[in-house]
């Protein structure tokens, strides 16, 4: 993480080396910031910024992880109108959606090293980005976007949706399922049409390609496994895990059936004392999975659907369940073909 110098130290080289200016930097009256709302002044570091013999602030963002594009323009348009003057972000670092979703709302920012913007005078500084610490690290997507990629791929297609149409299709808030658009646009999984609120979904790949495409970056819904010593009533459960799979194949189900159940709701049943986890496998009437994603919005079936299935089985597949995985993958993809 930078430290407040240091990323100053940065912002004042990197102009002096694209643009050959110096930039002037100072604090902003007490009296400016005091007029802020709490929420403004908790999430940027505000400075006076003198650039082009312009009277400029600095919005250097503390924390951008839990802020859209969008909610940064509004933040933006809410200083410039307190301060009375421009407002520039400044990042030490932005993905590639969110830097074209500032541009799209004309927000001008600087990312010291990396990029320049400021429409007003008529500047786009732009170099290669290496990718982003970020995309480096991702390895898998969001559990959210490993639902809405399944669902694509099994219930019904979702290109063309756009952020409401997709919230109401699974069950999500939009913010989550901007989110998850986010995370399968930085792997290349999908690309995205239009601005703000109208961003429209695009798969670019036929589903046995996206499918294959996708693997590497797939993980296991389950949370954890519990063995219980009941079930609520009417609870509505899944079979999951070897259950499941001995469902599809010539595997002998263990004596301990497996089901899968949304790990928020289970949550719900342990705070009402409607289930009790049972140590022991003797004593216990089933092993419950604890999905991060609520397993019954892609089945409509008693079963989770294959693909979770197939992601969820390769951890603990051993020489009893190989060959029954193996069936399962190909049983998926002879779906496609």
């Amino acid at each position: 993480m930078n430290t407040q110098p240091q990323i100053l130290a940065r912002l004042d080289r990197y102009l002096n080396d694209t643009v050959g200016l110096s930039t002037h930097l100072a604090t902003l009256p007490k009296n400016e910031v005091g007029a802020l709302p709490f929420h403004l002044r908790d999430s940027y570091r505000l400075h006076a910024w003198t650039f082009h013999d312009r009277n400029l602030a600095l919005a250097e963002l503390r924390d951008g992880d839990n802020l859209t594009p969008g909610q940064i323009a509004k933040q933006i348009e809410l200083l410039e109108r307190t301060l009375n003057r421009r407002v520039v972000l400044l990042a030490t670092e932005l993905s590639a959606s969110h830097r074209r979703r500032l541009i799209e709302h004309k927000v001008p920012f600087v990312v010291p090293g990396k990029q320049l913007y400021l429409p007003d005078l008529l500047i786009d500084l732009r170099e290669n980005f290496p990718p982003s610490s970020a995309k480096r690290r991702r390895t898998t997507i969001l559990p959210s976007a490993q639902l809405l990629l399944f669902f694509h791929l099994l219930r019904k297609s979702l290109d063309g949706k756009n952020l409401t149409e997709l919230s109401d299709e699974l069950g999500y808030t939009p913010m989550s399922v901007m989110r998850a658009v986010d995370s399968l646009e930085a792997v290349d999984l999908c690309a995205t049409q239009q601005p703000g609120r109208d961003r429209k979904l695009a798969f670019q790949l036929p589903a046995r390609e996206l499918w294959q495409k996708s693997l590497p970056y797939l993980k296991t819904p389950v949370e954890r496994e519990a063995l219980v010593a009941d079930i609520p009533n009417g609870a509505e459960t899944l079979r999951a895990g070897i259950s499941a799979l001995s469902d599809l194949s010539m595997l002998a189900d263990d004596r301990v059936p497996t089901y899968a159940v949304d790990r928020t709701q289970y949550r719900t049943w342990i705070r009402e004392g409607r289930v009790r986890e049972q140590p022991f496998v003797e004593h216990a009437i089933a092993k419950l999975q604890l999905w991060k994603y609520p397993p019954k919005t892609l089945t409509t079936t008693g079963m989770v659907d294959t693909l979770s299935l197939y992601v969820s089985c390769l951890p603990f597949a051993d020489e009893r369940s190989q060959m029954a995985v193996a069936q399962l993958k190909d049983r998926i993809e002879s779906r496609w073909s």
